[in-house]
């Protein structure tokens, strides 16, 4: 089994921008933007989408508060991380065994 990840280490700053959808330019429409501590590791991989797309992550941001702002409908987004811009590729929300939330996980790319 993994271990969890420990709380104590979100000290980086991150400013998130969560989005619902595209525009009619086709641009994101930002429904959501918040200031938050997160824990980041900056890491290098590539993986396969659904479509078969490859993409290369540059990093994961693990937020351990503020779960209200992030819905079901908010897939996309951006997350600025030591003065750089990451799209956000995927996230995901890590339960405990009572069924709260431990911790959200963003992918970056």
């Amino acid at each position: 089994m993994k271990l969890p990840v420990p709380k104590f280490l979100a000290v980086t700053n991150a400013k998130i921008q969560l989005a619902n959808g595209t525009n009619e330019n086709g641009s994101l429409n930002i429904v959501s933007e918040f200031d938050i501590s997160c824990r980041f590791e900056e890491s290098n991989s590539v993986v396969y989408t659904k479509e078969g797309n490859k993409i290369s992550l540059r990093g994961k941001a693990f937020i351990f508060e503020g779960f209200d702002n992030f819905t079901e409908d908010m897939k996309l987004g951006f997350c600025t991380v030591n003065k750089i811009k990451y799209d956000i590729n995927f996230i995901s929300k890590k339960y405990n065994p009572d069924g709260s939330i431990n911790h959200i996980a963003l992918e970056l790319m």
